[in-house]
C-alpha cells in the first residue's frame, strides 16, 4: 500500500519471500508513485532471480578489490598477482565508479578502448581478467549475467615495443658515464635484455660473475615493497654473456628497490637523458629553445637488445635462450618483424636513390 509522507516522498510497504522462502518486509521510497512502484518491481525482480539484494549498490571498484583479495592473493604467484592488480587498476580507472548491475557490454568496450596502444598480449590478458571478475560476480549472485562475455577487445599489435635508435643509445651511455644512480638497472635491460622484474631480482655480487649474468630470480611488487621469488618459466632461468658496453658500469651499486623507488629512478634517468639531449645543465628552456623529452619504456630496452642480436647475426636459437623465451616462435616473430622493417627501409632507400638519379624529369 502506498502512502505519501510529510516530506512529499511516496512510501511503499510490502511483503515478499526471499530465496530461502522466508517471509520478509520491505519499504521503498520515490519522489513519485511511479518511481516507488518501479523500485518495488526492480527489487522483486532481483529476489526472483535470486540476486543478493544486499549487493545492489556494489561498485565495480569495490568488487574488484575484494575479488583480487579473495580469489587471487593466495592462489597465484606474486608475479601473476601483480598482473591481475595492474589489469584491475586500468579497469577501475575506466568504469570503477559504476554499480556492478549497471555495467553493459558498451561499458566493457569502452574499458577495452581505454587501453589503446597496449600490446596484443596485454589486451588479451586484460580481457581474461575482466571476464573472470564479472563471472565471479555472477557466481556470487551480485549480477544476473556477465557483461564481458562475448565482448572482443581491439586487436592491438604484438611487438608494439620499439627499438631505440643509435642516437638515443648514445644519450643513454652519456648519462651512464655521468654515473647516474640508476645507470646499472637501465643498462641491464638494454644490453642484457632483462625484463623489469628480472633486472630487479639481480644481486650483482652473486649473479654478475666471470663474464656472465645469471638470471635466477625475479622481483614483483604485489604492494609497493619488493618480493623476490621464482621466475615464471624454466626458460627464464638463463645465463647471458656480459656485453662490452656494460663492463665499465658493473661496479655501480644496485640494491632491492620498492616499486615507487623504481619508478622514481626511471623518471630521474629519463630527465637526465632529456637534459643531455637538449644540451642544458638544468631543465631550463632558453628563449627560442624547444625542449625535447627523452622517453622509453622498460620493454623498449629489452626489444632494443633483441634488435642488436638480430643486427649482429645471432641465430634464433641463441637469441631465444638469451632472451628467455619459452617458445622459439616468439623470437622468430621478432626477427621476422625486424627483417620486414629492414626490407622496407632498403626499398625506400633504393627507390629514392635510383629515382633521383634515373627517374623521369
Amino acid at each position: 500500500m502506498a502512502t505519501r509522507r510529510a516530506d512529499g516522498l511516496y512510501q511503499l510497504h510490502f511483503r515478499y519471500r526471499d530465496a530461502h522462502d522466508i517471509s520478509r518486509r520491505k519499504t521503498v521510497y520515490g519522489k513519485t508513485l511511479k518511481e516507488a512502484q518501479k523500485k518495488k518491481a526492480d527489487f522483486l525482480a532481483d529476489v526472483k532471480t535470486a540476486l543478493r539484494i544486499d549487493q545492489a549498490g556494489r561498485t565495480v571498484a569495490s568488487w574488484a578489490d575484494e575479488w583480487l583479495e579473495v580469489y587471487k592473493k593466495n592462489t597465484v604467484s606474486h608475479q601473476t598477482y601483480a598482473c591481475y592488480k595492474n589489469d584491475l587498476r586500468h579497469l577501475k580507472s575506466a568504469i570503477g565508479d559504476l554499480p556492478l548491475r549497471s555495467v553493459t557490454q558498451a561499458h566493457i568496450m569502452n574499458a577495452y578502448a581505454s587501453r589503446k596502444g597496449a600490446s596484443g598480449s596485454a589486451l588479451r590478458q586484460y580481457k581474461v581478467t575482466t571476464r573472470a571478475l564479472f563471472k565471479a560476480a555472477v557466481a556470487n549472485r551480485m549480477i544476473p549475467f556477465n557483461p564481458a562475455e562475448g565482448v572482443v577487445p581491439p586487436t592491438g599489435e604484438d611487438g608494439t615495443h620499439r627499438a631505440l635508435t643509435d642516437a638515443e643509445i648514445g644519450v643513454i651511455l652519456a648519462v651512464a658515464r655521468d654515473r647516474h644512480p640508476f645507470t646499472l638497472p637501465v643498462l641491464l635491460m638494454l644490453f642484457a635484455g632483462l625484463r623489469r622484474g628480472e633486472m630487479a631480482g639481480i644481486k650483482p655480487d652473486r649473479d654478475i660473475v666471470n663474464g656472465f649474468i645469471h638470471v635466477r630470480e625475479a622481483t614483483t611488487w604485489p604492494s609497493n615493497q619488493p618480493v623476490t621469488g621464482k621466475l615464471k618459466t624454466p626458460a627464464a632461468i638463463r645465463t647471458i654473456p656480459i656485453m662490452p658496453p656494460l663492463l665499465p658500469f658493473l661496479d655501480l651499486p644496485m640494491k632491492p628497490m620498492s616499486e615507487s623507488a623504481f619508478r622514481s629512478g626511471m623518471r630521474s634517468f629519463l630527465t637526465a637523458c632529456s637534459v643531455k639531449l637538449n644540451g642544458c645543465t638544468k631543465r631550463w628552456q632558453p628563449e627560442g629553445h624547444v625542449w625535447k623529452d627523452f622517453s622509453f619504456r622498460c620493454h623498449d630496452l629489452r626489444h632494443t637488445f633483441a634488435t642488436m642480436l638480430y643486427d649482429a647475426g645471432v641465430d634464433v636459437k641463441t637469441a631465444q635462450r638469451w632472451l628467455g623465451h619459452t617458445d622459439p616462435a616468439i623470437t622468430m616473430r621478432i626477427y621476422t618483424h625486424l627483417s620486414e622493417e629492414r626490407e622496407q627501409a632498403a626499398t625506400a632507400l633504393a627507390a629514392k636513390h635510383i629515382g633521383s638519379k634515373y627517374g623521369v624529369k
